[in-house]
């Protein structure tokens, strides 16, 4: 980022995304077009470190919360390490659960990684 020139755009967080309302400004809250969650293990890293329902459902609600109306959240859930295929079921109920108000869920299935894809429009 340095590189390109646009280090000055982006802020690195250290914390877990259940912690997305701390961290965005309450300025920025209903201005965030695009939410993005990759969840499972960091790939090379640590398999026994995975995201969990327990701090991942809180965690789109707040982006829930912060999107702007037309915005997007897009969820790539990989349910290969234990806990992954609850953690996959338990995104879809809750992202079914926010839908509505000007957005839809759409599930795009493989046979690795589910994408979920919560938008003004279906995608599947």
């Amino acid at each position: 980022m340095r590189d390109q020139g646009q280090a000055a755009q982006v802020t690195l967080v250290y914390r877990g995304h259940e912690h997305l309302l701390d961290e965005i400004p309450a300025t920025d809250h209903g201005h965030i077009q695009a939410v993005m969650f990759n969840l499972g293990y960091l790939p090379h890293g640590d398999k026994t470190r995975t995201t969990t329902s327990a701090t991942t459902l809180p965690a789109l609600a707040q982006a829930r919360a912060v999107l702007a109306p037309g915005g997007i959240i897009t969820v790539l859930a990989y349910r290969g390490h234990p806990g992954g295929q609850e953690e996959a079921q338990d995104v879809e109920r809750q992202l079914q659960r926010l839908a509505g108000e000007g957005l839809q869920l759409s599930v795009i299935p493989s046979p690795g990684p589910v994408l979920f894809v919560l938008a003004p429009e279906r995608y599947d």
